[in-house]
């Protein structure tokens, strides 16, 4: 595969990291890849986003599309569509499932991408605070370690009627077993199986 075909299989207005490109064409130099990259920069084929970070754009009405940094986010810290590597947690999570109206200045996220044990890193416009994982997050553990995370992060008092349902109801969703959830929670405080006895969604287990 030549260099362009890789970069145009990676689609309009998506990530590229230089490190894909590296793994790609690990048998040329650095010098290469960074004088190929710098050519499609200059022809406009290419648009740098970040260190590190490139994307093929499209012509909008308002000129050259710019990307979005979820799409980064996502790809670094969550999923790449194949592989599942990380999820969305505190107050991200929290709004996103119901149990809180406030809007987050930051993305939180934990992930086998990140090393240190926290840390605030800019993507863009957009702060995200990485943690790292307690345990190996894949794709058959990935829904049970988030709960767990979320877990640890609430109180249940602090919790209305509604946010209440719609904890629930995003456990019921999760369709986990009792099995899984003890089998993981032995990485986590205990406080994490205490608010889910006390929400009473231990029942909503298979």
């Amino acid at each position: 595969m030549d260099f362009m075909t890789r970069i145009k299989s990676f689609g309009d207005n998506e990530p590229i990291f230089i490190e894909e490109l590296k793994r790609d064409f690990s048998d040329y130099s650095r010098a290469w890849l960074f004088a190929k990259l710098r050519q499609l920069t200059e022809e406009g084929k290419l648009v740098r986003f970040d260190v590190g970070v490139y994307y093929v754009p499209t012509a909008t009405p308002f000129g050259t599309s710019e990307l979005n940094p979820e799409k980064v986010i996502k790809k670094r810290f969550i999923s790449d569509n194949q592989d599942i590597y990380g999820f969305y947690s505190g107050l991200t999570l929290e709004n996103a499932i119901g149990l809180t109206t406030q809007v987050p200045n930051v993305t939180e996220v934990v992930s086998n991408k990140e090393s240190a044990k926290v840390r605030d890193i800019k993507i863009g416009y957009q702060t995200v605070r990485a943690r790292r994982s307690k345990t190996l997050i894949d794709k058959e553990n990935v829904k049970v370690l988030q709960l767990l995370d979320l877990l640890k992060n609430i109180t249940m008092s602090e919790l209305d009627s509604v946010e209440h349902k719609n904890f629930i109801d995003y456990v019921k969703k999760q369709k986990l077993s009792k099995e899984e959830v003890i089998k993981y929670s032995t990485a986590y405080p205990a406080v994490a199986m205490k608010n889910l006895m006390e929400s009473g969604a231990i029942y909503e287990l298979a």
